[in-house]
């Protein structure tokens, strides 16, 4: 029948919004079950402070002294870890002829920190006495042509929150160059920096049961309708079928087929209601075959008048068109100018 739910656009729209719900459903069920949800709180920011100091030898066993100082808004615990490394250069004539790297010492303190801030004072006894002998030998002579690079870095984990635990790592770096000749000299290396952390904590929501259990008998209720929906567009219907039939005896039959607008009269004739399209073709000889569309969309005739009787084939909606079988080969007579 000529009805909207067997249109093919309608069937298309009812399958996409079918699966929708179904998509949105799927969530909500899903969104019922407990998860962790983020809640971004105000960030914090920090200062930290590193400073370097040479602060003189003895017999060749340089003394650093590292002063570290960080200001935060919020510190639960710290962990405070230093390297120190010393490069012995001897350079002639502005280029380094002789290069020896000594890792001078590596430690690491944990310290637990009250309220916001973080102060530490480090000093560092660098023995490189025997490193300055075993490198360059008799230094007497050679001590204003030598330098020792200092390099201290310096990594601190900061713990900011106890419950969710979020960390920062600032990290610093210092270097002091000292002529062997100077050695007796104050120097100093100072680094600053600042930045801003955001603490982000996770809460646990709870199960949804009231939500579910709608969701769920929504969803299924659904499942249905999407199944129908999908099944109608994916296979031919009878509908479809009918258009396909129509047009096809139209295209391939048009040069033998006239239509009629007025409903036809077979008075005093016998009417022969013949199954399948290729019954009436049998009996085609010089006559036309009339096509006449009694109800469209729904029922067409196809017929053909002789004396006493009338060929008809009736294409109606109602039959089960898509199981009918209408293949058999029909010799015509040649095609006949409109």
């Amino acid at each position: 029948m000529n009805n909207i739910l067997l249109r093919k656009g309608f069937r298309i729209t009812l399958a996409t919004l079918s699966t929708i719900v179904m998509i949105i459903l799927i969530w909500v069920i899903l969104d019922c079950f407990p998860r962790d949800v983020i809640i971004e709180e105000k960030p914090i920011s920090y200062k930290a402070e590193s400073t370097l100091k040479y602060i003189g030898n003895k017999d060749y066993k340089p003394v650093l002294r590292h002063y570290y100082y960080l200001k935060t808004d919020k510190v639960v615990d710290s962990i405070y870890k230093y390297r120190v490394t010393a490069n012995l250069r001897l350079v002639e004539d502005g280029k380094t002829v002789i290069n020896r790297k000594i890792k001078v010492t590596e430690s690491r303190e944990s310290e637990t920190i009250d309220q916001d801030m973080i102060k530490i004072d480090t000093v560092v006894e660098l023995p490189l006495d025997v490193f300055l002998y075993e490198t360059f030998g008799i230094i007497d002579g050679i001590k204003n042509r030598i330098y020792i690079d200092f390099n201290l870095e310096t990594d601190n984990y900061i713990t900011l929150d106890k419950l969710e635990p979020e960390y920062i790592d600032v990290e610093s770096t210092n270097k002091i160059t000292v002529p062997l000749s100077e050695i007796e000299k104050n120097k100093e290396d100072k680094e600053t920096k600042g930045k801003k952390v955001g603490i982000i904590h996770k809460e646990r929501t709870k199960f949804n049961s009231y939500l579910f259990m709608l969701s769920f008998v929504c969803f299924f209720s659904v499942i249905p309708l999407t199944i129908l929906s999908y099944a109608s567009l994916f296979n031919l219907s009878n509908y479809d079928e009918y258009k396909r039939r129509l047009k096809a005896i139209k295209k391939k039959y048009g040069s033998f087929i006239v239509e009629r607008k007025k409903v036809p009269s077979f008075k005093k004739k016998e009417i022969i209601e013949v199954e399948l399209f290729k019954n009436i073709l049998e009996h085609l000889d010089e006559e036309d075959i009339v096509f006449y569309d009694k109800n469209p969309g729904k029922e067409s005739w196809f017929y053909i008048e002789k004396k006493k009787e009338v060929y008809l084939y009736i294409l109606r909606l109602e039959h089960n068109l898509i199981n009918m079988k209408d293949n058999t080969k029909i010799e015509l007579p040649k095609k006949r100018k409109k």
